[in-house]
């Protein structure tokens, strides 16, 4: 089990973070830039990610099953975001992804991808400000869809208690009382 919290990573030749063999893995406030992955999930791993960002990535996220003793991986991802990555995600057929009121500026695969609350369409350049490694936030004057509804707050995890992002502005990485 790992949490990785108010993380920045950026520019891995392979892959950000990589979870595998019934890993459990936590991403929280954190960003993942210019990597060929941004998270690999394989091998019955789950991996939850909530208030994150994903930008200029090969490949944002990749689910599949590598060692034919296990399964597929399963991710779940919660109010973030995905801006200039080539392919937002890879599925196979084994994994399965959630995303829940998230916005993404690529459209997805049509298999392996579950949509609820995800905005696709919605995003333009002009609606998110982009800090480099300092972060990536959707503008105050966009939507209120973009905010965090109050049924969707992490849970705690290895200890850690996550705070209350309902009602916040989507976005990432600089402390979590100066969100918009």
């Amino acid at each position: 089990q790992i949490l990785f919290l108010n993380t920045v990573i950026m520019g891995m030749g392979d892959k950000g973070i990589s979870a595998g063999e019934k890993s459990r893995i936590v991403v929280f406030n954190s960003l993942i830039r210019n990597s060929k992955i941004g998270i690999a999930s394989k091998d019955l791993s789950h991996v939850s990610i909530y208030a994150s960002a994903f930008v200029n990535n090969q490949t944002a996220l990749s689910l599949y099953r590598k060692k034919s003793i296990f399964g597929g991986g399963k991710t779940d991802v919660t109010s973030s975001l995905f801006l200039r990555n080539s392919s937002p995600v890879d599925v196979d057929a084994e994994s399965q992804i959630t995303l829940m009121n998230s916005a993404i500026s690529t459209k997805l695969p049509k298999k392996g991808v579950g949509k609820k609350g995800l905005v696709t369409t919605a995003i333009t350049i002009g609606d998110i400000r982009d800090f480099s490694d300092q972060g990536i936030f959707i503008d105050k004057s966009a939507s209120e869809k973009f905010r965090l509804p109050k049924i969707l707050r992490p849970q705690p995890f290895l200890g850690v208690k996550f705070p209350d992002l309902s009602n916040k502005v989507m976005g990432m990485i600089r402390l979590l009382d100066k969100l918009p």
